[in-house]
């Protein structure tokens, strides 16, 4: 929004304050992930969810599967999400091959 472009560009130029240097042992994309991450966590924290909890979870972008594997670490058993099939299944069959602990 005017006066400020957007982050859509190669470079962005930000005062160093409102930036966080990423340790040398997180990759570029661990570090992506940490903005819709938090935004699961919080929302996670908000609601108070804990183990039994049942969430419901509208839209497959990236804030919303990652809100889904947030949800699940914080214990919630019943899920449902709702997106493009394709979206859906592409993160399933990933979700379905990781390993946790």
């Amino acid at each position: 929004s005017p006066p400020i472009h957007g982050a859509l560009a190669q470079q962005v130029v930000h005062p160093a304050y409102l930036c966080l240097k990423l340790p040398d042992n997180v990759s570029l994309e661990e570090g992506a992930m940490c903005e819709p991450l938090s935004v699961g966590v919080h929302a996670c924290r908000h609601a108070s969810i804990q183990a039994g909890t049942c969430v419901f979870i509208l839209g497959a972008g990236p804030i919303g599967l990652t809100s889904m594997l947030v949800a699940r670490a914080f214990g919630a058993v019943a899920r449902c999400l709702m997106g493009s099939v394709c979206c859906v299944k592409f993160f399933c069959d990933i979700l379905m091959s990781v390993t946790v602990g």
